[in-house]
């Protein structure tokens, strides 16, 4: 394995290791640190092979050097890649912030899977809501269409009225991420893709904005 890891990183490379060390194959995988792909071999294979042996955050690096270079890979390596990595915290605080907000802006530039990368930017939010080229656009589209996504996210950032406490949400990070997504928030609801705001849609959205709000006793803030 020694000598296999201070190879070349490319496609004759990995066939040997997985030619000569067999079952014991990931051990290649668990130590190679990849920083290129030479001779022109793809990312795919690393990329799999990397997130089958736990190493989301290596994983990272070599997309943002794929995106760098804009080598062709599944965008779905990516969000899987950044979901693993929020299981590895001591390890992904190494690496430059700008690299995973690039991996984050590519998938929604690909119209990565809503729901995904829904998730994605809200669990790498606070690294994405105080800037404006990299921003979760996701989360933001859906809190200008649907009332009821507003409404969730205003009652895990405030307690009822008349409650002393949230008992809706104890939980402090989700308090903070929403609070934080509710003060960053800029599209407002009815705009159109050309930029334009449908007068019926936004009076819609306000309409059951209120009706939610009043009936989970959070009309004050969501009218502020």
């Amino acid at each position: 394995v020694r000598i296999l890891i201070e190879l070349p990183n490319n496609k004759k490379v990995w066939e040997k290791a997985k030619e000569l060390l067999q079952d014991k194959e990931d051990e290649y995988w668990k130590n190679v640190d990849i920083r290129r792909i030479e001779d022109g071999s793809g990312y795919e294979y690393p990329l799999k092979k990397l997130l089958d042996c736990n190493r989301p955050v290596k994983a990272l690096e070599l997309i943002n050097m794929a995106l760098l270079e804009k080598k062709s890979f599944p965008r779905n390596l990516s969000a899987e890649a950044l979901n693993k990595a929020l299981k590895k915290q001591e390890n992904i605080n190494y690496m430059d912030v700008y690299h995973i907000k690039n991996i984050i802006k590519d998938l929604q530039d690909n119209k990565y899977d809503s729901t995904e990368l829904f998730k994605i930017e809200w669990a790498y939010l606070p690294i994405l809501s105080n800037d404006a080229e990299y921003r979760p656009i996701t989360i933001e589209k859906k809190l200008s269409n649907d009332p009821q996504v507003f409404n969730d996210v205003i009652c895990l950032a405030y307690k009822g009225h008349n409650d002393n406490t949230n008992l809706q949400n104890k939980d402090e990070k989700l308090a903070i991420n929403a609070y934080r997504l509710l003060n960053t928030w800029r599209l407002v609801p009815g705009l159109t893709e050309d930029g334009v705001i449908d007068k019926k849609k936004l009076n819609d959205w306000f309409d059951k904005m209120k009706e939610l709000a009043e009936k989970t006793d959070r009309i004050n803030v969501s009218l502020i």
